[in-house]
């Protein structure tokens, strides 16, 4: 089990209902907050980093991937987290 903050699990949530699925920063940011310009960009990228943290800790076998200047994607791979 991951003990994740709120914000953490609904930007997970929001990538997880459409993974390999670039999602853009405006698209999660409108998603998680409920408006493309209620959070800054480098909110989000805090919030993905935690997220990195806790999912590597714990060896999930999922990935957020970086779309450079685009946003980001989740996938999840067998060899991940072993």
């Amino acid at each position: 089990m991951i003990a994740l903050s709120p914000l953490e699990f609904r930007v997970l949530a929001a990538m997880a209902k459409n993974p390999g699925r670039l999602h853009g920063f405006a698209d999660l940011r409108a998603a998680v907050w409920g408006h493309a310009d209620s959070a800054s960009i480098s909110t989000l990228q805090a919030v993905i980093r935690r997220l990195r943290r806790k999912l590597a800790e714990a060896g999930a076998q999922v990935r957020i991937e970086s779309v450079r200047g685009m946003g980001y994607r989740v996938s999840t791979s067998p060899g991940v987290g072993r």
